[in-house]
C-alpha cells in the first residue's frame, strides 16, 4: 500500500462510518475527505430511510457541499459508506460522478445495520467506470488487524 498514493473518501450520517474512515486513514497514512451534501438528511432514522429510498427510486444524485478534492494524484481511493437500501448512498455516487476514475483502484468499505453490503459493489462499478472496484469490505466488526490485512490487498 505504501507505494500507492491513497485517499479515504467517506459519507457518514451518524459518525459510525466516519470513525472507521479515520482509523483506515491513520493506518494507511492516507489523506481523507468527508463527502457532504448541501441538503442534510433528517436526524430521525425513519425519515432518513424514507428520504434515501426516494433518492434511490428517482435515481437522484444530491448536490454536494464544499470543495471537491483533486483525485488526479491518487492511485487508490478507499470509499466508506453506510449501506442504505441494500447499496451505497446516493451521496457517494454523486461524489464519484465528478471524476474520471479510469485506472484507479477503488477499495470500498461499509457499515450497516445487519444486511451487509448488498448490491454496493455492482452500483459502484457502474459509477466508477474504468476503475478497478474491489469487493466491499464489511467493516462492522473489523478490528485493527483485519483493517490492516484488508488494506494490504
Amino acid at each position: 500500500m505504501a507505494d500507492k498514493k491513497t485517499i479515504v473518501v467517506y459519507f457518514s450520517r451518524t459518525g459510525t462510518t466516519e470513525k472507521t474512515a479515520k482509523e483506515i486513514a491513520r493506518l494507511a497514512g492516507a489523506d481523507i475527505c468527508r463527502v457532504e451534501t448541501v441538503k442534510k438528511y433528517p436526524k430521525s432514522y425513519l425519515l432518513c430511510v424514507a428520504a434515501a429510498r426516494l433518492e434511490k427510486s428517482r435515481g437522484e444524485l444530491p448536490p454536494l457541499a464544499g470543495e471537491l478534492p483533486d483525485l488526479s494524484g491518487y492511485q487508490r481511493v478507499v470509499a466508506g459508506f453506510p449501506v442504505w437500501w441494500f447499496s451505497c448512498p446516493a451521496a457517494l455516487l454523486s461524489f464519484f460522478s465528478n471524476y474520471d476514475l479510469a485506472g484507479k483502484e477503488i477499495l470500498p468499505f461499509c457499515r450497516h445495520g445487519g444486511g451487509g453490503p448488498g448490491k454496493s459493489r455492482d452500483v459502484l462499478e457502474k459509477a466508477c467506470r474504468g476503475a478497478e472496484v474491489r469487493a466491499v469490505f464489511d467493516a462492522n466488526k473489523a478490528d485493527e488487524e483485519e483493517l490492516r490485512r484488508w488494506l494490504a490487498q
